[in-house]
């Protein structure tokens, strides 16, 4: 697909309400416009993409959909981004009932009540697409959990629709104690929100009593704050949005994992959740052990639901398992589900004692203690979900389940058992060592670094057999060694996973509304003991890895339009005037049409100063599309073309 520009404003006029636009920046540099999750409760914006080149010279575009929220303290610093996900479903052709969007193009413009300036607005009847992507801030004094539900258009695709709501609080206000710790889950395309609840570091006098499973629709939701709470008496779980929030779960001796769901669209929602041992529990009462496969004796870290029916039933649940022969989480389990949650059938497939990567002759041997080990520390507690992949290999027409293990020899990898009728397949998609290419069969541009206290995420999966990581890297650069943080696609091919590099830290761009330039300060990995929370997994991407804009076709896994939406977690840095602005923001990470040449203005096969120069001889005059310095399709040559030029900068073309 081609992507629209990203400057158009319909109208200027004021905008009622308090909100702020994901690509913005203050008024007054440094100072951040940021939203109190205490304030307004639902703020709609239109978010531009903004386009990037990848080491294979595929054209991405991506965009700060929705950041963490301001601290409960005003002078205190703005919440870190916890847990993540991405809608396992997306709904086709919906009317948008909900009015306008505020828009901007210009430094300090937004909707921030005091730190922006007045945006436009802008209106549209309908999307072809809506997804929803959730957030869950973090600080020290208070957690939220923020849901985006978004449009898009096929005949504007470079622009989201982005309704931005709070779901639910740790607080009843600013100045209140929490009341409990709220963690994420899972979201649908509706906005049906999932989290899980507990009381650790909650003071209130209402705190939460043991683990609290509660579902927000976020259509749904008042002006209040919601918050969960305990009311003694009469003794009962409840929330302040009550009309918005049902609560599923409740104990005092059972102790579960973030939940997932089954989305609305697919018959629920339904919320689903794992024990930290053999209950696989759902909404309605089904409690029951038989969702594990043969060999398997227990699950371990977060469930995940995907829209896909391996297994029969609506769609399919995904966990880490602990095999006998093993005594460790050395295998995957896989079970699908009916509406109610109910078991329909199982699968489970242990690591080999040998699995090697055709590509690179890396080889993990299971005698050297391989086991999956993104569920330690605090991921069983606070998300996310989940750490094993489902998706399907369109070259050997199989489903295909993948998760990131470690091993005392070879370190950390991703495996990938390709399932079907036939023998399971195991092969090694990733691993510490492995290279980066310019393109299928190309040069190094860098390898997977080992790192502390992990080197690779966990990954998620789309419909060609492609999977999506964050992964610690490093390459010989101007100024030397450089050690970044980047968003790897392994591309599957029929020789094996080769490595595109999509993203990494160090990256300039300039904002497509704020009209500023910023960088990538990081993309979320490690914390000081374990996978972060925050970084990517099966549950990030959109779709369940099959959700795209009606009538777009994927020819081959290589293709970026491959990629259909994923949520990243990154920090950006703005350069507001010479003064830095920091924000932490959940990224939209798209795939796009390739041009011929992206970034060639002048037509002679590099990317360079000339090519720079046309763009800057030609800024802010119309221009058709994909000819000269005009890149997106949006007939004007602007920052969207500028940053095609400088994503693109030395390369050349056939």
């Amino acid at each position: 697909m081609r992507f629209r520009g990203s400057t158009a404003i319909v109208a200027l006029m004021a905008c009622a309400g308090s909100a702020f636009g994901q690509d913005s920046v203050s008024r007054t540099p440094g100072v951040v416009d940021s939203l109190s999750p205490y304030a307004a409760q639902s703020v709609r914006y239109a978010v531009d993409l903004i386009p990037v080149v990848s080491s294979w010279g595929k054209s991405y575009a991506f965009a700060p959909v929705l950041k963490s929220s301001a601290g409960p303290v005003e002078w205190g610093l703005a919440q870190a981004n916890g847990a993540s996900a991405a809608s396992a479903d997306q709904r086709l052709g919906v009317m948008n009932t909900g009015g306008g969007y505020a828009v901007w193009g210009s430094a300090g413009q937004g909707v921030h009540p005091a730190n922006n300036d007045a945006p436009g607005m802008v209106s549209v009847p309908s999307f072809d697409r809506v997804f929803a992507l959730a957030l869950n801030d973090v600080g020290t004094l208070a957690t939220n959990v923020i849901v985006g539900e978004i449009g898009q258009r096929s005949d504007e695709p470079g622009r989201l629709y982005v309704t931005r709501r709070v779901a639910v609080s740790s607080r009843a206000s600013a100045l209140a104690h929490d009341s409990a710790t709220v963690s994420i889950g899972s979201v649908d395309a509706h906005g049906n929100l999932t989290v899980r609840a507990d009381d650790f570091n909650a003071h209130a006098k209402s705190t939460v009593h043991g683990d609290l499973v509660a579902r927000v629709d976020t259509a749904a939701r008042s002006g209040a704050v919601n918050a969960l709470f305990y009311n003694r008496p009469p003794g009962a779980h409840g929330a302040t949005d009550p009309g918005a929030t049902t609560i599923v779960f409740e104990s005092d001796e059972e102790v579960v994992n973030t939940p997932t769901s089954v989305p609305e669209s697919m018959g629920g929602p339904t919320a689903l959740m794992h024990d930290f041992s053999i209950e696989h529990l759902a909404e309605g009462g089904v409690v029951t052990g038989a969702h594990l496969g043969g060999g398997v004796d227990a699950h371990r870290g977060n469930p995940a639901f995907f829209d896909w029916n391996y297994l029969g039933g609506v769609g399919a649940v995904s966990s880490l398992g602990r095999s006998v022969a093993g005594g460790k989480a050395d295998a995957i389990n896989i079970y699908s589900v009916d509406v109610n949650g109910a078991v329909v059938g199982v699968r489970s497939e242990r690591l080999p004692a040998s699995v090697g990567d055709p590509t690179t002759g890396f080889t993990v041997n299971q005698n050297d203690g391989s086991v999956f080990h993104h569920y330690w520390s605090q991921v069983s507690f606070r998300g996310p979900n989940g750490q094993v992949a489902l998706g399907y290999d369109t070259i050997r027409d199989r489903p295909i389940a993948a998760a990131t293990g470690r091993n005392n020899v070879a370190g950390e990898f991703i495996a990938v058992a390709r399932l079907g009728a036939a023998p399971t397949q195991w092969t090694i998609a990733a691993h510490v060592g492995k290279p980066i290419l310019d393109g299928a069969g190309g040069a190094t541009v860098a390898t997977i670094s080992a790192r502390q206290p992990v080197s690779i995420s966990s990954p998620a999966a789309d419909d060609q057999g492609n999977l999506y990581f964050i992964a610690g890297t490093t390459r010989v650069g101007t100024q030397g060694v450089e050690n970044s943080i980047s968003l790897i696609r392994a591309v599957n091919t029929a020789g094996g996973y080769v490595l595109e590099e999509i993203l990494r830290t160090g990256q300039h761009f300039v904002g497509a509304n704020s009209a500023t330039p910023f960088t990538i300060v990081g993309l979320s990995l490690g914390d000081a003991d374990s996978v972060s929370s925050a970084s990517v997994h099966a549950g990030s991407i959109v779709g369940s890895g099959k959700g795209r804009l009606p009538g777009e076709r994927v020819n081959d896994p290589s293709d970026a339009v491959a990629l259909g939406g994923l949520a990243v977690s990154a920090v950006i840095s703005y350069n507001n005037g010479g003064t830095p602005e920091s924000y932490h923001t959940l990224l939209y990470v798209g795939g796009v049409a390739p041009d011929a040449c992206p970034g060639d203005a002048n037509g002679d096969g590099a990317v360079d100063v000339d090519d720079l120069n046309e763009v800057l001889s030609a800024w802010g005059l119309g221009a058709p599309s994909s000819t000269g310095p005009e890149f997106t399709g949006d007939g004007v040559v602007d920052v969207d073309d500028l940053n095609v030029v400088l994503g693109e900068w030395g390369a050349s073309c056939p």
